[in-house]
């Protein structure tokens, strides 16, 4: 008797279970596919060591915004200038990268050019750059 009845407590649990995580999805209406990510800006001159933070919008095939989407970053040449995991670039050396948002199977670039400043303080004490 005990037996059979801790597979009852086993098998309700199971269904309760199922049932919950049914009700966490929506099937009727499932979330909206992410069609197109931009970037702004789309290009940016940095100086070394400066920082310039991006911002990525997706998009559904409407053109509505879908807020609260994961999005990925990635810098073609982290050698030049990376890019943290909320669009923080950091100027690292001269030259030029791409930078790529992904969310979902979409992606967006934004062209970053990195320069460096050199500076001379000339007998007159003038700063020339």
């Amino acid at each position: 008797m005990e037996r059979e009845m801790r597979k009852v407590v086993r098998a309700s649990s199971t269904i309760l279970a199922l049932v919950w995580l049914g009700a966490c999805s929506d099937p009727v209406n499932p979330p909206a596919s992410v069609v197109s990510v931009t970037i702004t800006p789309e290009a940016a001159t940095l100086v070394v060591p400066g920082r310039y933070k991006l911002a990525a919008t997706a998009r559904d095939a409407n053109g509505n915004i879908l807020s609260g989407r994961r999005v990925a970053w990635v810098s073609q040449r982290p050698d030049v200038a990376t890019v943290d995991t909320s669009g923080l670039v950091t100027a690292l050396s001269e030259g030029a990268t791409t930078v790529t948002a992904t969310s979902g199977s979409a992606s967006g670039v934004a062209m970053i050019h990195v320069v460096t400043v050199t500076c001379k303080i000339g007998k007159d004490g003038i700063i020339d750059c």
